[in-house]
C-alpha cells in the first residue's frame, strides 16, 4: 500500500509539473517618461510623458531563465524644447510614436522577480514637431531627419504573480542616433532615452 501510495505520489507530481505552462502569451500596458541622451549642452527640454501597449510573447526554458518578444506601440519624444541661451523663446515639441520590438532574456534569482536585457528595434510611425518659432520649412526639415529605425538596450526588473498578473519597470537606451546627421541645428541630435512602467496579463 505504501508503495502504491509512494507512486501516486510521484505521478501526480509529475502531471503538475508537466501542466504548468512553458509558452505564454499576454497584453501589456503602461507609461512612459522620454527624454534624448546626448544632446547639445545649450539644449534644455521636459520629459514627454505617453503610454505604450501591445501583446508579447514568451517561452520559460527553465525555472531561472526565459525568453521574451513584445510589440509596442510607444508614445516617446520631448516636449519644451529651448535654447538655455534664449529661455524667454517658446520651446517646440518632438512628438515620435514607434513600434518597438524587444527581444529579452528573463533571469529569475528568487520566484517571480526577474531582470530583463536584451535589445529593442524602433520603427518610427507618427512624427510631430509643433512650436510657433518653427516656420513649415523648419518643421519639415526637422521630421525629415528623424531616422524612420533606431536600436535601443533594454534593461529592467519585474515581479510575476502565479495567476499570471505581471508588472515591469524598465530603461531603453538608443544604441543608434535619432536623427540623421544633419548640420545646421543643435537640436538635431542625441539617442532616445525610455523610461517605462507596465502592467501586463500572461495567458
Amino acid at each position: 500500500m505504501k508503495k502504491f501510495l509512494l507512486m501516486i505520489g510521484l505521478i501526480s507530481i509529475g502531471l503538475t509539473a508537466a501542466a504548468q505552462p512553458r509558452f505564454g502569451y499576454g497584453i501589456r500596458a503602461g507609461m512612459n517618461l522620454t527624454d534624448m541622451v546626448g544632446k547639445h549642452s545649450s539644449i534644455t527640454n521636459d520629459w514627454r510623458v505617453g503610454f505604450a501597449a501591445g501583446i508579447f510573447i514568451d517561452y520559460r526554458f527553465t525555472d531561472a531563465f526565459a525568453l521574451e518578444g513584445d510589440v509596442l506601440y510607444s508614445q516617446e519624444g520631448l516636449h519644451k524644447i529651448k535654447s538655455k541661451d534664449f529661455p524667454e523663446i517658446p520651446g517646440i515639441k518632438a512628438n515620435m510614436n514607434y513600434i518597438n520590438v524587444p527581444v529579452l532574456a528573463k533571469f529569475y534569482p528568487v520566484g517571480g522577480f526577474n531582470m530583463v536585457v536584451g535589445p529593442q528595434a524602433s520603427f518610427l510611425v507618427k512624427k510631430k514637431i509643433s512650436g510657433d518659432i518653427l516656420s513649415g520649412q523648419e518643421k519639415h526639415f526637422i521630421k525629415d531627419a528623424l531616422n524612420n529605425t533606431v536600436l535601443d538596450l533594454v534593461v529592467g526588473i519585474g515581479y510575476e504573480f502565479d495567476f499570471g498578473l505581471m508588472f515591469d519597470l524598465r530603461y531603453a537606451i538608443g544604441l543608434t542616433k535619432t536623427f540623421e546627421k544633419v548640420d545646421g541645428t543643435r537640436f538635431m541630435k542625441g539617442n532616445n532615452s525610455n523610461l517605462q512602467l507596465t502592467a501586463a496579463w500572461r495567458f
